[in-house]
């Protein structure tokens, strides 16, 4: 009895923790572009992880959405969320959002990362591996003298036009994306790809952890059949 107990949890562990070693590279993009109006866009699906936008203030911005307090971090190099992309610009500027909202919604899309090198790569860090993952990413640079002809598409892929893509957006329209994802790793990447002039920016993101945990019951009925399927497989052997 206690080898069946020992193989029947050994199965049970087998199936929690298989899903640790999937590859966490793709990313499914559920909303590949909404407009933005106001803060009511953001989703709260899950649980928060962490928010964070990219602002030259160096000022950190809470934002109510519903119940929820978000706080959007003013995001530097490392960190929670970080770009890299030689000659990028952290810059606040009130003209980059064209939409509505609260005085720090409004802040926080008013900061934002801009142009350098094409892709901008965003890596999220500290994550853990298994989990699954939701990113929302907030992109809007209403300025004008041509900039609004300038077009962005998010992607989990740094070759252009490859990948798992979202829509291709114009800079006047502020736009929301949604992604989810499982992470293999501690960091994840999302490329952002200037499409005309190869311009390309980030305003901010809210990271939210989404991973279903399967209710005592299951884990019950895991186990259940665990045993049920070792005791068959050791009364075959018996009799054979």
């Amino acid at each position: 009895m206690k080898r069946l107990l020992v193989l029947g949890c050994g199965v049970l562990a087998l199936a929690i923790v298989s899903p640790l070693t999937l590859s966490a590279a793709s990313i499914t993009w559920t909303d590949t572009g909404s407009t933005i109006t106001d803060e009511t866009i953001v989703s709260l699906n899950g649980t928060l992880v962490n928010a964070g936008s990219w602002t030259n203030s160096g000022t950190n911005e809470t934002v109510t959405v519903g119940t929820e307090n978000i706080t959007f971090l003013a995001m530097g190099a490392g960190g929670n969320a970080n770009i890299t992309s030689t000659g990028a610009g952290t810059h606040s500027d009130a003209a980059s959002y064209g939409g509505g909202g609260s005085a720090t919604w409004q802040a926080v899309m008013d900061s934002f990362n801009y142009d350098g090198a094409d892709p901008k790569v965003l890596t999220l860090n500290n994550l853990t591996a298994g989990k699954d993952y939701q990113i929302q990413l907030f992109a809007s640079d209403a300025r004008g003298g041509g900039i609004g002809d300038r077009t962005l598409q998010f992607s989990d892929n740094a070759t252009q036009a490859s990948g798992n893509l979202t829509s291709v957006f114009n800079g006047f329209t502020p736009t929301s994306v949604i992604g989810t994802f499982t992470a293999g790793d501690t960091t994840q990447i999302v490329y952002a790809h200037g499409i005309a002039q190869s311009q390309n920016w980030v305003n901010g993101y809210v990271l939210r952890d989404v991973t279903v945990v399967p209710e005592p019951t299951s884990i019950f009925l895991i186990v259940s059949m665990s045993i049920m399927g070792v005791g068959v497989f050791r009364r075959r052997r018996i009799r054979a």
